[in-house]
């Protein structure tokens, strides 16, 4: 008897906490019910006493209507108050306002005062002690059983039978107790039934006598307990029907938990599943009629129970008929309750009911045909499924969202499809004498799915039902249903009849683009009218780019996504809805994550031409795409995205750039060349360049993304090219080796060149309005121009004399040279500083001229000797006399009073 009563705890004591919980809910029904009497009473007070009261002041409003002052100070004394003190002795039914003498204001606060009167002593006495009384009575019958047991007065049938007995009379006493109008309709609010306690409690013993009588005594055999276990659960649930809710609830765990209860070594699945649609319909049915959503719901959880219990532990072939017609007669019986009612009702049935079972349904399906391995069985069960969820879809709009949670299931058992075949191109597919039957019907499943979204989805967008929803399915499903088509029977490999058939499609989507368009055209104009051409576009570029991913082989993915980024950006000019400007973003972030940080790239066979090889493809397409994105969304008036596709087409211009340069000098093979002087010359050129020409080429003056970018791109380019040509890879002090002749070597690319493009730089700089920030960068890249070009000049004195490798001794000659060189240099400097009227470079020419004088001075004198230290002085003084002369005659010229002045050239300017 004590495992009796384990398994009674185990069972039932769950169930007696969700009761209660349970019970809440009929609460708060009970609670409005009782509202709405309680108005109801109200408002027929408040009409007797109007009614009452309209007849007596019309003989008297025409005798005295001055005599309304001596009224006033009548209501002072108020003998009124002691009557609302009878409020409580009221023999009324619950919610129930009675009116008296007239008053409708002490009507209303009738429920106020009877609702603030009970406090912890009516929840003791009206709720939690019909609670305990209630788990008493069955405790107290188990007991009673256990203690015949114990003395050995009764013997297993007498205690079976007094067990049945016990619990017939409870069940008759809730029955009868529930025909007692002053049981059933309480005084207290918050009361709890009794009669609904009494029968909670004989179904309890009910399920213990049962239980008892075949698990421990052997008296029933399974078949005949598991039917009264059964019975006692429908009994349950259609008693809940007359009762409250967790009546339902018991009978529901009851129903479900039977089959664990009841066991057999040879388990019908057929019975099995009968068993639990009758018994589940039952209590979803009951639920609806109440209006219990709650048990509802956990009636289809419960609907998953076995299912999944027997597709993880007991699943054989031919079982997949049985849980789908199981699943689909459920469902068809949530989609008959989720219709009833009005519209409105309908459509909050749709999103409480119907969406939560059609999806729980498809997934279980899927789960079905997996254990089946894609049967033929469970593959009609999921087509039906199918199959009714686009029939609800016919009779009821409300029911739209089921094609949703029915598109990825269906997804799913595509994309999970094992086919024999899989990595045969489509003509080696189609060329075998006999197609296999799993190909065919995988193909033939794919294209069904294709065309039920593809078409019903654009025939309810003609009708205006639902346009938005089925605009996305339309577009999404059939080409997502392609894409696996193409993966499963092809295994990803390239295929020209595969990419015939992407552009197919795509002709399909662009016809339905042209009519939505010229139904847009003669429409209101609406935000929302838009999304079904613009989807039908978006699908149409989908499948052309899609085309372009499966003829080409290396990159195809990411060029596609380049392609169709520059289609949506067309279709948001020509069509302005709001999602197509994020959409293009994502997939521009996608290509540019993808080209700047590609570990595959090293993998790729990009060839040994200079510039026409594979990195012109893979990153030359994506930036043109980009560039032109840019161009069409700035017409489009598209601010954020025109920035980020300019800046996007600018990064993987230098990116290309790069490797482009890299491959060459690497002779084909990417990185494999150590990095040098070279390299970092025509790399700090092609970036430097860049910034400048797509600086020039960029529309518009704000100060956007891509003109922040290009300025951090020309500041960094700088800096770094002063630290590694000036000192990291400087020749002079590495030793290294320099490449080819002059003019065209490497100290062409690492200084002469970036010092034009600099000065090219200030140049333009300089056109731009006055500002702190403009003279900044004047002063900055001016700065560098100068440095990298003495570098450059007297580097390539040094290597006039030293040949390729500059590291060694100077000469006389040599060193005459650079004092000779540096005061042309400085000439030079002074004539472009006045040629410009700039102060900046004649103050650069005079300390250029003071680093030859300190030259001459610390190093000629010691280091040249004869005719060379002799010219070398005599050549400094004379400069300097022509310079000082210069200064005199030219820029500081004297004025008419002797006093010195700035020449004409020279006035009134400021350091630049």
């Amino acid at each position: 008897m004590e495992y009796v009563l384990l398994v009674l705890t185990v069972l039932f004591g769950p169930v007696i906490v969700a009761i209660v919980m349970a019970r809440s809910a009929d609460k708060r029904a009970a609670a409005a019910h009782r509202r709405a009497e309680e108005a109801f009473a109200e408002i027929t007070a408040l009409r007797a006493a109007l009614q009452g009261a309209a007849p007596a002041p019309t003989p008297e409003t025409e005798t005295a209507p001055e005599a309304a002052p001596e009224p006033e100070p009548e209501p002072e004394p108020e003998p009124e108050p002691e009557p609302e003190q009878e409020i409580p002795q009221r023999p009324a039914a619950p919610g129930w306002g009675v009116p008296r003498g007239g008053r409708p204001a002490q009507a209303a606060e009738a429920p106020r005062k009877r609702k603030s009167g009970g406090g912890i002593e009516q929840a003791l006495g009206t709720r939690w002690a019909v609670w305990v009384g209630g788990l008493a009575l069955a405790l107290g019958g188990i007991f009673l059983v256990r203690y015949s047991v114990e003395q050995g007065y009764f013997g297993p049938g007498a205690r079976v039978f007094f067990g049945a007995l016990f619990a017939a009379a409870l069940l008759a006493a809730g029955e009868a107790s529930r025909r007692v109008p002053s049981l059933t309709r309480l005084t207290p609010e918050k009361a709890v039934a009794i009669p609904p306690i009494l029968t909670a409690a004989g179904l309890i013993a009910g399920y213990g006598t049962v239980y008892a009588a075949y698990a421990l005594y052997g008296f029933l055999p399974p078949p005949a307990a598991f039917l009264a276990l059964a019975a006692l659960s429908v009994a349950a649930l259609l008693l809940s029907a007359v009762h409250v809710s967790y009546l339902g609830l018991i009978g529901l765990l009851g129903a479900v938990l039977t089959p664990a209860l009841i066991g057999s070594d040879d388990p019908a699945p057929e019975l099995l599943f009968l068993y639990l649609t009758f018994v589940l319909a039952t209590a979803l049915s009951t639920a609806e009629l109440r209006g219990w959503r709650w048990l509802s719901h956990l009636t289809l959880l419960a609907s998953a129970l076995w299912p999944l219990i027997w597709l993880a532990t007991s699943y054989g072939k031919g079982d997949a008929i049985i849980i789908g017609a199981h699943l689909l007669l459920l469902h068809g019986t949530a989609a008959y309750w989720a219709g009833r009612g009005a519209q409105e009702e309908e459509a909050k049935n749709a999103l409480s009911l119907l969406l939560p079972s059609g999806a729980l349904t498809g997934l279980l399906l899927l789960l079905t045909v997996w254990a089946d391995g894609h049967g033929a069985a469970s593959l009609t069960a999921f087509s039906l499924y199918v199959a009714m969820t686009f029939a609800l879809i016919y009779r009821r709009e409300s029911a739209a969202l089921l094609a949703a949670a029915a598109a990825l299931p269906a997804l799913a058992v595509l994309a999970s499809w094992q086919l024999a075949g899989a990595g045969d191109d489509f003509g080696a597919a189609l060329a075998r004498p006999l197609l296999p039957e799993e190909t065919l019907g995988f193909a033939l499943a794919g294209a069904a799915l294709m065309a039920l979204y593809g078409g019903f989805g654009y025939l309810q967008i003609l009708t205006g039902r639902r346009a938005r929803l089925w605009a996305g399915l339309a577009a999404a499903v059939p080409i997502t249903a392609f894409f696996l088509l193409f993966w499963r029977m092809t295994g990803l490999t390239p295929d020209l009849s595969w990419g015939a058939l992407a552009i197919g499609l795509g002709l399909i989507y662009a016809e339905g683009t042209r009519r939505l368009a010229a139904q847009l055209a003669s429409a209101p104009e609406s935000p929302t009218a838009q999304i079904p051409a613009a989807a039908f576009a978006t699908a149409t570029l989908a499948a052309l780019t899609l085309a372009v991913a499966i003829i080409f082989e290396e990159g195809w993915l990411t060029i596609a996504l380049a392609l169709l980024a520059l289609g949506t950006s067309f279709v948001r000019l020509k069509l302005p809805v709001p999602f197509l400007g994020p959409l293009a973003l994502a997939l521009g972030a996608a290509v540019t994550v993808r080209l700047t940080l590609n570990p595959e790239l090293l993998s790729y066979d990009i060839g040994t031409a200079p510039v026409l090889n594979l990195l012109a493809y893979l990153y030359g397409v994506p930036v043109l795409a980009f560039w032109g994105a840019a161009r069409l969304f700035a017409k489009a008036g598209a601010e954020r995205e025109k920035e980020f596709f300019e800046a996007g087409a600018a990064l993987l211009a230098v990116v290309l750039a790069s490797l482009e340069i890299n491959h060459y000098l690497s002779d084909g093979v990417l990185f494999s060349r150590p990095f040098d002087l070279l390299q970092h010359g025509l790399l700090t050129t092609s970036w430097l360049a860049m910034s400048l020409v797509l600086a020039k080429l960029q529309s518009g003056g704000r100060l956007g993304l891509l003109s922040k970018g290009l300025k951090g791109l020309r500041y960094l380019t700088l800096a770094q090219s002063l630290m590694v040509a000036l000192i990291g890879h400087n020749p002079l002090l590495t030793g290294d080796a320099l490449a080819g002749q002059f003019p065209l070597d490497t100290l062409l690319a690492a200084y002469l060149l970036p010092a034009l493009l600099a000065l090219y730089g200030a140049y333009e700089a300089a056109k731009q309005p006055e500002g702190q920030m403009r003279q900044l960068e004047l002063r900055f890249l001016g700065a560098y121009a100068l440095l990298m070009l003495f570098a450059y000049y007297s580097l390539e004195i040094r290597q006039a004399f030293h040949g390729a490798v500059l590291r060694g001794p100077a000469g006389e000659t040599e060193n005459y040279t650079y004092s000779l060189a540096w005061l042309l240099f400085g000439a030079g400097l002074l004539a472009a500083g006045m040629r410009l009227k700039t102060q900046a470079l004649r103050l650069a020419s005079l300390g250029l001229i003071g680093l030859v004088v300190v030259k001459v001075f610390l190093f000629d004198m010691s280091n040249l000797g004869g005719a060379l230290r002799a010219l070398s002085f005599i050549g400094l003084g004379l400069a300097l006399i022509g310079l000082g002369l210069f200064y005199q005659r030219v820029v500081f010229k004297a004025g008419p009073d002797g006093a010195g002045d700035e020449g004409e050239e020279g006035g009134g300017e400021e350091v630049r």
